[in-house]
């Protein structure tokens, strides 16, 4: 019975959107009304107000709103052509799908939105993927720096031998083979244990 009623919460939220705005990109309508006409669906999507960090993920925008257009993005893949998106929710379902439909605010506190409180697991896991997705976020940054330090390195060794500089030359080598060698042999054995 809960569940009827937030799928009933759920259209009428999607209906009022589309009768009350117009879309910046026309054609993200089709999206939302395959949304609407798939209860299974509809019943693991949640209306958010942000999808910077969610894997599963979908903006559409009125054309007062002052973000995109649209965005899809279903398993951390980027989207764009609506019978593509339509297909993938049809036929590769995403366990959870976040929308963030973006309007001028004053509307979503005079409609039914106030009755589509996020559910404490589901804030929990918008909580996990934005956590997940700083911990990425970091994690690559440091293999850039690591990646343009291994590069800095290598031309400094190029360049002392190619300017005669034996002692700076072995210093440089022992350094490389000890910060970069070394750290991945250890990372090697890590990995057979």
């Amino acid at each position: 019975m809960e569940e009827a009623v937030m799928l009933y919460k759920k259209k009428k939220f999607i209906n009022a959107f589309l009768s009350k705005f117009e879309l910046k990109k026309q054609e993200a309508c089709q999206v939302l009304n395959f949304l609407l006409s798939r209860d299974r669906l509809l019943a693991n999507t949640y209306f958010v107000e942000n999808v910077r960090c969610l894997p599963n993920a979908l903006i559409i925008s009125a054309s007062n709103a002052s973000t995109v257009s649209f965005l899809c993005r279903i398993n951390n893949e980027y989207y764009e052509d609506i019978e593509e998106i339509i297909y993938l929710l049809d036929y590769e379902t995403p366990e959870e799908l976040f929308v963030w439909l973006s309007f001028e605010k004053n509307f979503m506190y005079l409609t039914c939105i106030n009755d589509l409180e996020i559910v404490p697991e589901i804030r929990d896991k918008i909580f996990h993927y934005q956590v997940i997705r700083v911990l990425e976020d970091e994690m690559t940054q440091k293999i850039l720096d690591r990646e343009k330090r291994k590069t800095e390195m290598l031309t400094e060794i190029d360049l002392a031998l190619d300017n005669g500089d034996r002692k700076k030359f072995n210093y440089l080598v022992t350094r490389y083979k000890k910060l970069f060698i070394t750290s991945q042999q250890a990372a090697g054995r890590n990995c057979q244990e």
